[in-house]
């Protein structure tokens, strides 16, 4: 496994390195960028400004592709001989099927990916191994990338890295300060500029922010001259949640702040002055005891990339990582029962076990959902069908078994229990995004500048036509239908915007089959 590279998938850019005679090495673009922004390399010229960021990052398993196809070229080039294995980081608080999208993308631009890292333990890596300690200590990692972030502590004992705990904010990233900023330009600024200069004030709000980390004030080419005070009085409310999401993480590791040693600041937001104030006065440190290592998550996954090498000098350190949201099996009725509690550690396994008085008196099928009850997400579901031929009359004993690995990704499969049955039901689990089977135009896919990402919605269309095959007469006329009834209106010109609410039309028609309720009405699709 020799030149295994760290890749970190940013919000809004990747970079890459390798750890080569005793450091680790940050591999550039053709233009010495260290940053790549995803623009550079997954391009849609009929649709995307070459220039400009993308608003949401990589909008699918395609693009993703792309990305670990070029930038696994660009290493190749680098280190002038073929590159197979890679570690990848991810957010923190990235869910099952966000992980599960990233490696599959990795192994499809051909890379054998070892591991997922999260951005914070990257970063507590590179910290490390620049200050190392020979006694243990507690380390608090906070995360601010383009779309979210997240904060973690560690209790790191020689090369050991333990997470005692792990909280993430998809509200908290640049892209946060950036609504700010254009919210007030439109509100109290409208009347200021003319509306062409507004709408470009609004589209460089980023750069504004940017530029007030450095500078007291900033001028726009209009004219606007924003100083720091107001920008940083703008973003207040932010601020707060910030220290909101560093106090929740402390809490759940049950520690005193005063116990953490050192504070690393992950992401361009955390420059923010009064960010690092705020953050400085709240541990009682000096702000000059604030460590920002340059680009530490891609130098993290490059060390930790060497370890799985022969490098005797990073092979003893160990990561210990936990599971970012709690998992729940739903038995039916609006019944769930929770399997594994967040900030529960990886490459663990639970069971639970359902006493059943008969076979025909439980749906036919459960459901693995992530996430607490404000927002989850629906993984996969269980068919119970297998269990039909039990006599009807006699108690049975269900097991399920849910299992997570060290990339944070999870497996479940369902076990007859009593009576003894070589009878089991494993997750069947919901398209990824934009995910696809690999045919022959995947390798034109890896080297054409326009790549167009598949929605969700034409994925889950085709998962629900394979559905369709096992299905009884009646229930296959009814979603097949359905089916054909979005099909026909995605096909209208001028109804883009459609897509949520076809999608839920969808996701109520066979939840309602499911459960044996009345599908409903078309009328919805109006």
């Amino acid at each position: 496994m020799q030149n295994t590279i760290g890749i970190d998938l940013g919000g809004a850019s990747v970079s890459v390195a390798v750890f080569q005679s005793g450091r680790a090495h940050i591999i550039t673009d053709s233009q010495g960028r260290e940053e790549i922004p995803y623009t550079q390399l997954v391009c849609d010229h009929s649709a995307r400004a070459p220039d400009k960021k993308l608003d949401h990052g990589m909008d699918s398993m395609r693009e993703m592709t792309v990305v670990l196809a070029r930038v696994k070229d660009m290493a190749e080039t680098y280190l002038g001989n073929a590159v197979k294995d890679a570690v990848i980081t991810v957010p923190a608080s990235y869910g099952d099927t966000q992980r599960l999208t990233t490696k599959q993308a990795g192994h499809r631009a051909g890379l054998n990916v070892h591991r997922l890292l999260n951005a914070p333990t990257a970063a507590a890596i590179a910290h490390w191994y620049d200050f190392p300690k020979p006694a243990g200590y507690l380390m608090l990692v906070l995360d601010v990338g383009a779309r979210r972030a997240d904060a973690t502590i560690f209790d790191i004992s020689g090369g050991f890295f333990e997470i005692k705990s792990s909280q993430g904010d998809w509200n908290l990233g640049g892209h946060s300060y950036d609504a700010k900023l254009r919210q007030y330009f439109t509100y109290y600024l409208r009347n200021q500029v003319k509306d062409h200069d507004l709408e470009a004030l609004l589209q460089r709000s980023e750069d504004i922010k940017k530029s007030l980390t450095v500078c007291e004030t900033s001028t726009d080419p209009c004219g606007l001259m924003i100083t720091r005070d107001q920008y940083e009085d703008i973003c207040q409310s932010i601020f707060a949640r910030t220290m909101l999401l560093i106090q929740k993480v402390i809490g759940d590791a049950a520690v005193h702040k005063s116990s953490i040693e050192d504070v690393v600041l992950v992401g361009g937001i955390c420059k923010t002055p009064m960010l690092r104030k705020i953050i400085s006065d709240f541990f009682g440190f000096l702000e000059d005891k604030l460590f920002e290592p340059h680009l530490a998550v891609v130098r993290g996954a490059a060390l930790q990339a060497a370890s799985f090498t022969s490098c005797s000098l990073l092979r003893g350190f160990l990561v210990s990582d936990v599971v970012p949201n709690p998992i729940y099996i739903e038995l039916g009725n609006d019944h769930s029962v929770q399997v594994l509690p967040r900030n529960t550690k990886l490459s663990r396994a639970k069971s639970i076990v359902t006493f059943v008085q008969s076979p025909s008196r439980f749906p036919q099928c459960w459901r693995l959902i992530e996430g607490g009850t404000e927002s989850n997400q629906v993984l996969g579901k269980f068919d119970l069908s297998c269990f039909d031929g039990l006599n009807p009359r006699r108690p049975i004993t269900l097991e399920a078994r849910v299992s997570v690995d060290l990339d944070g990704i999870l497996n479940a499969v369902i076990y007859l229990g009593e009576p003894k049955h070589n009878i089991c039901s494993t997750l069947q689990r919901v398209p990824l995004p934009g995910w696809s089977q690999p045919d022959a135009g995947d390798t034109a896919i890896l080297h054409s500048q326009n790549v167009l990402p598949e929605s969700s919605l034409h994925s889950y269309m085709r998962y629900l036509l394979e559905l369709c095959r096992r299905l009884s007469f009646q229930d296959r006329t009814l979603l097949a239908a359905a089916i054909a009834r979005v099909n026909n209106i995605i096909s209208t010109p001028g109804l883009d915007d459609a897509e949520p609410r076809l999608m839920e039309y969808l996701i109520r028609t066979t939840d309602s089959l499911v459960n044996n309720q009345t599908v409903p009405e078309a009328q919805m699709l109006d």
